[in-house]
């Protein structure tokens, strides 16, 4: 495994909204839905180098997010659960799954910066001469 890892339990919540939330928080690009179409859920995510020793029990889900998340990975799974999904969890490199808590997802500060800096400028009268 490379970096640690969100893995998250869409549930009802819509996975557009989910998708595109997680894009505009710029980690779009190492993230995939895992669904049980393929393969199950617990050989594909080993395939992709999540630890499955500790994992929880994952009968009965059909689809799960995975996002290589690194130092982001608080953030994009309370971002996941303010959302609507069902569960989450950070994986670390070594094998530990620690369950986000939604209760406090949802008591913790919005996350996303603003990025919206207007700087005032000097109004600089050019005068055209003749």
């Amino acid at each position: 495994m490379i970096a640690d890892a969100i893995v998250a339990i869409p549930g009802n919540a819509p996975l557009p909204t989910l998708l595109a939330a997680i894009h505009r928080e710029r980690l779009g690009h190492v993230a995939r839905v895992v669904s049980v179409t393929r393969a199950p859920l617990a050989d594909q995510l080993q395939r992709a180098g999540v630890p499955m020793q500790q994992s929880p029990s994952l009968a009965g889900i059909d689809r799960v997010l995975l996002i290589f998340a690194a130092n982001m990975c608080d953030r994009g799974s309370r971002l996941l659960l303010n959302l609507g999904a069902d569960r989450a969890w950070t994986v670390t490199r070594t094998g530990t799954w620690t369950e986000v808590d939604a209760k406090v997802a949802q008591t913790a500060r919005p996350t996303t910066p603003s990025h919206h800096h207007v700087l005032s400028q000097p109004h600089i009268d050019i005068g055209v001469q003749q």
